[in-house]
């Protein structure tokens, strides 16, 4: 058995192996440049020599192979190198082509003259070169120049990117030509805005002098009848109106003073200075201030008393009243209230009565404190709220007496 496999393995080494038919391959990269040579056995991936892009080549050509050129003797007897088969399991690394003396010679007889320009073309192959090289051999070295731009279109303007593009002047009639609508939009409404106003002015303007007319004849009616609201309402638009035409009305003075008056009224305190006080004494010191903030302060208060100091008289400095307010109850601490009129314009702006004259006024409430030195309670009036009281038919209405006094010349 030994002998008859020995001849086996014998005859097997004398017998040539066959002798495989030579396949060459021409294919393009995907740049465009062609790339031949001998296909092998396994798959080829090859790199383009030119721009360095991957190239994969069949074993065996799926189209009917074309007969290459005669080869020279030489060729012909060198024996050909039998590639190693690859293992078709793992990925086939790239190499370099190496093209082979045939497909040179079929590359020259197969040539294709692209037609592309030939700046573009040197800049491709260029790029690609410098691919390569850095791919092939990756160093430090400067940043290759960039890629020029395409051609701009005939229509496109030539910019100059080492310099600023030129400042166009700015041209009113262009900013207002690109803005038509919207302008147009805001003009219309400015108009229709405008003649809104104007023609409610000129109505409002045709109206004063009914409204103050109104104010006269209803508005002091009303308030002598005592209708303080209705103759708040009436005689506060009749002054509105009668201040818009300057006061060139009938009665405008009645009107004015008469819409002061029916203010106070409309606004008048509900309780009286005599509860204010025991409310005082009866609340703690910290407490009193923010009650009288939240409750009296600006309430309006109507007085009847005599001048007791004038400026000028016997050394004084300023107006006083012998108005003092005693608190109710008996057995307790009575501290007095007393009238602060400094600051207070109206003895100063309207009559400037005199000493022992009988006046009859209202204010509004400013401050209610304590003086410890006098032991007594401060009652302050706002400086410009003063108003003499002139329609005493308002005042029987509230309960005070009928006796028409203003201003006095003495007690009684």
């Amino acid at each position: 058995m030994n002998l008859l496999n020995r001849a086996k393995k014998l005859l097997q080494g004398a017998t040539s192996a066959p002798v495989n038919k030579t396949q060459h391959y021409h294919v393009m990269c995907p740049e465009g440049h062609r790339l031949s040579g001998t296909r092998n056995e396994g798959y080829q991936a090859l790199r383009c020599p030119t721009c360095g892009e991957g190239v994969f080549v069949l074993p065996r050509s799926p189209f009917a192979e074309i007969p290459p050129p005669a080869r020279s003797a030489a060729s012909t007897s060198a024996p050909r190198v039998r590639a190693s088969e690859p293992d078709l399991d793992e990925p086939i690394g790239l190499s370099d082509h190496v093209p082979t003396e045939a497909a040179e010679e079929t590359e020259e007889l197969a040539e294709i003259e692209w037609e592309e320009e030939v700046a573009e073309a040197q800049e491709r192959a260029a790029q690609a070169e410098e691919s390569r090289r850095a791919k092939a051999a990756p160093v430090h070295r400067p940043s290759p120049a960039p890629r020029p731009k395409p051609r701009p279109s005939r229509t496109e303007p030539v910019r100059d990117e080492g310099t600023r593009s030129p400042r166009v002047p700015f041209s009113l009639g262009e900013w207002v030509l690109r803005r038509r609508n919207p302008l147009i939009f805001t003009a219309v409404v400015l108009v229709v805005v405008c003649t809104l106003g104007l023609v409610n002015w000129r109505s409002k303007l045709d109206d004063y002098p009914r409204q103050a007319e109104i104010g006269r004849t209803q508005g002091l009616k009303a308030l002598e009848e005592g209708r303080f609201d209705t103759a708040h309402q009436l005689l506060s638009e009749a002054k509105r109106a009668v201040n818009a035409l300057g006061g060139n009305v009938e009665g405008a003075d009645d009107i004015r003073h008469g819409a002061d008056e029916a203010a106070l009224y409309a606004n008048l305190l509900p309780e009286s200075l005599e509860t204010l006080i025991e409310q005082a004494d009866a609340s703690e010191s910290s407490s009193w201030p923010s009650r009288f903030e939240k409750l009296y302060k600006g309430r309006a208060y109507l007085f009847d008393s005599y001048v007791a100091a004038a400026p000028g008289e016997n050394g004084a400095t300023g107006y006083d009243l012998d108005y003092r307010v005693f608190p109710n109850g008996e057995g307790r601490i009575r501290r007095v209230g007393r009238l602060d009129l400094t600051g207070f314009k109206l003895f100063h702006d309207e009559r400037q009565p005199k000493v022992g004259a009988r006046i009859q006024f209202g204010a509004r409430l400013k401050s209610f404190t304590y003086d410890s030195s006098r032991d007594e309670w401060l009652i302050g009036l706002e400086p410009n709220s003063g108003v003499l009281l002139l329609h005493h038919k308002a005042l029987e209405t509230i309960g005070w007496p009928s006796e028409e006094v203003t201003t006095g010349e003495g007690r009684p």
